[in-house]
């Protein structure tokens, strides 16, 4: 079955579009554009079109790019948003050639770059406490998954840190999944702790381990 799109959704799709889209003459006088491209320049569509392109974006690079009939890549600064802009040169004898315009802020992307550096620091920073600490610790998330296990916890089993993280819990130890404290916590989001004098192991039971006692789950 095909499905024809109407004038109404391509309307939507460019409306809604991420990127800031332009459609402008040989000559840099902008014929339509997006409601996002409106935004960038604190306008509307109605008052933008007329305008001539150059005057939004004032950058040689840019003016020279349009002359090249297209091209991919051109770094543009407006204000304070950096935006990298890729032009489409499209010929028709009938209607007129044209430029499509697609801008894409990259001012967003580099803040989010940045956001994600500072955590993978402060992760870093936690890692290390963590690892220095005399108790076992062992992080799984929701399918199974060891996202940490320290320095203590591996002592305690023999086992190298860095050769069970991204492993299931099931493909490290033989375990129960109905009864496992540690996937019974993430199962049913109750925390679960030891009592008395015993070592909280939760992904194994009823075993010894080097000098500890015996571990119950």
């Amino acid at each position: 079955m095909h499905h024809v799109l109407s004038f109404t959704s391509l309307e939507e799709v460019w409306n809604h579009s991420f990127d800031c889209i332009i459609m402008a003459g040989e000559d840099g006088i902008i014929l339509s554009l997006n409601r996002p491209a409106a935004r960038l320049f604190l306008g509307n569509p109605s008052t933008l079109i007329g305008t001539s392109i150059f005057e939004l974006i004032p950058s040689n690079e840019f003016k020279k790019s349009l002359q090249k009939q297209g091209k991919t890549g051109v770094p543009i600064s407006l204000g304070t948003k950096q935006l990298v802009a890729n032009i489409v040169y499209s010929e028709n004898h009938d209607v007129g050639n044209k430029y499509v315009i697609i801008l894409k802020d990259l001012s967003q992307v580099q803040q989010l770059n940045s956001q994600i550096q500072q955590f993978h620091k402060e992760k870093q920073v936690f890692d290390l406490i963590l690892d220095q600490l005399e108790e076992g610790i062992c992080v799984i998330n929701e399918h199974g998954t060891i996202l940490f296990y320290n320095r203590k916890a591996g002592e305690v089993e023999t086992l190298e840190p860095e050769a069970v993280k991204g492993k299931r819990v099931q493909d490290i130890w033989s375990v129960d999944e109905t009864t496992s404290t540690l996937l019974t916590s993430v199962r049913t989001g109750r925390t679960l702790e030891s009592s008395g004098n015993s070592v909280f192991h939760p992904w194994q039971s009823n075993h010894h381990t080097g000098s500890y006692r015996a571990i119950n789950t």
